[in-house]
């Protein structure tokens, strides 16, 4: 479930990116944060098929919201300053 959620929150990701929903800020951490919740519902639904539900949310989402934060407003600086410098880039 977790593996099918990557690929579609990558898709849907990089969907917002082409229609350049992630040039701000706002954008930018709200479709990562869709991403996330993408990743989690997909994984959630496949384990809690096999353990329960109860039990998927925490082995499967709770140890990790708070790196996954983390993560999430690291990316988004990262991205925000790739996008920055490619655009510096292509002026030369």
């Amino acid at each position: 479930g977790y593996i099918a959620g990557f690929l579609v929150a990558a898709a849907f990701m990089g969907f917002m990116a082409d229609r350049g929903v992630t040039k701000s800020w706002i954008g930018m951490i709200a479709t990562l944060l869709v991403g996330e919740v993408i990743i989690f519902t997909l994984g959630v639904a496949v384990l809690g098929y096999l353990i329960g539900y109860e039990a998927s949310l925490a082995a499967g989402v709770y140890p990790f919201l708070l790196g996954d934060a983390l993560k999430l407003l690291l990316a988004a600086l990262i991205a925000k300053g790739v996008l920055k410098g490619a655009a510096q880039f292509a002026q030369l």
